[in-house]
């Protein structure tokens, strides 16, 4: 009861600070044209809705999309946020039918707001306390650090503006915490969870394979630590478990590649690989301004490594102030800590 209690406390406090900051729209450019990908996949409309008076600010202006198969143009952006928006944005054109004095617009952005993001961001602090769990801690530290994580970082910044990170968020942790409940229960269904939402995130955005490498070698790790004192005799269970894991991970991966299919005319193409060929060779960008070359990589690699560590503009321990006390007092404390959260911190 006291588990029970401890979770529905934090679900509780979560929903409060989430329909507080709620401003029941998308926040940002970006939000708003998967929100619109998302429409036109259903009504057959053109996922690219620009008047004839819109002119396109510079080269590769993500507005205008990108031209794809039979010369149609689409927004390059990957599909998974869209895919979890299409619910809402159904629902939201059906009540504008029902109550036609707000415009469909903003039905489609309030209903995709208040029912589709907030559920998902209370759903990623939620798994925050299964994953502090599994780590160890009791369940009102693990309800305090699970406040503190929605509080204390950015997530509380993208749970308003509705950026796809929050939900990328969600489903690394939901493969960190089920690789990690794998490795002490032997449960084949969260190996393939670990890996399905792995390939969610790959869905949202094609870099997140950096994510899927993370959080497979956090499983390997886990359970090589499980079986290290009989490794030899435990190979087949091994081999058995990173099967399943890989399992999980195709089917959502393979739904992104059919989608860059069928858009692009390639699996190996992204929407903005696309994007990047095209900054040349679009005639709608004839006769404006070349970008730099190289064009996104206009600084040496060194310099946007650096400048995410130190540069205030976008410094990580600025914009996540707890993030350097955590590594501190993980550097400190380091002998004490057990074996999963040491694998976790390092991957």
């Amino acid at each position: 009861m006291k588990k029970n209690k401890y979770k529905a406390e934090l679900v509780l406090i979560a929903l409060l600070w989430f329909l507080v900051i709620n401003i029941g729209n998308m926040g940002i450019i970006d939000t708003g044209l998967r929100l619109q990908m998302s429409h036109a996949w259903w009504t057959k409309d053109s996922e690219v809705q620009v008047t004839s008076e819109t002119k396109p600010k510079i080269r590769g202006d993500i507005r205008f999309g990108v031209l794809g198969v039979d010369g149609k143009r689409y927004i390059a952006y990957e599909q998974g946020q869209s895919l979890l928006m299409l619910p809402g944005d159904l629902f939201g054109t059906w009540l504008h039918y029902l109550f036609p004095a707000i415009p469909e617009k903003n039905w489609r952005q309030l209903v995709v707001s208040f029912l589709i993001f907030i559920p998902l961001n209370i759903a990623a602090v939620v798994t925050c306390f299964w994953l502090l769990k599994e780590f160890g801690f009791n369940d009102r530290i693990a309800q305090l650090g699970s406040v503190i994580f929605f509080l204390g970082t950015t997530f509380l910044h993208y749970a308003q503006i509705h950026q796809q990170n929050n939900q990328i968020l969600l489903f690394v942790m939901i493969g960190y915490v089920a690789a990690l409940a794998y490795s002490f229960s032997k449960n084949p269904s969260l190996a393939f969870m670990s890996g399905l939402a792995l390939g969610g995130a790959m869905l949202m955005r094609i870099t997140s394979l950096i994510h899927a490498l993370s959080v497979f070698l956090f499983f390997l790790s886990c359970l090589i630590y499980q079986y290290r004192e009989r490794l030899k005799q435990s190979v087949p269970e091994l081999i058995k478990a990173i099967g399943i894991w890989i399992l999980g991970f195709i089917p959502f991966t393979l739904i992104g590649r059919l989608f860059d299919y069928w858009r692009y005319g390639s699996v190996f193409l992204s929407g903005k690989k696309v994007e990047q060929i095209q900054l040349t060779t679009d005639p709608l960008w004839n006769g404006m301004p070349n970008l730099e070359p190289n064009y996104p990589f206009i600084y040496d690699h060194h310099v946007g490594f650096i400048g995410a560590l130190f540069d205030p503009a976008k410094s990580i321990f600025i914009y996540d102030p707890l993030l350097l006390p955590c590594l501190v007092i993980a550097a400190i404390l380091w002998r004490k800590i057990n074996i999963s959260s040491r694998a976790k911190l390092i991957s």
